[in-house]
């Protein structure tokens, strides 16, 4: 997908009442999270996830 297309997503959903939080690591490539041991954003993004994640779970 690519950035045009994930911030139209994003405002879809929100129109449709949905919760959006979209967050951007420019420069990434595409499967940059899953590279974690060689591109430091990835942990952040896997961190970010992961409290995301966790919030909306637990509440």
């Amino acid at each position: 997908m690519t950035i045009p297309a994930a911030v139209a997503h994003a405002r879809r959903l929100e129109q449709a009442g949905v919760e959006v939080t979209l967050r951007r690591f420019d420069g990434q490539v595409h499967p940059f999270i899953l590279i974690g041991g060689l591109i430091d954003d990835a942990g952040v993004a896997r961190s970010w996830l992961g409290e995301r994640l966790r919030a909306a779970l637990t509440s």
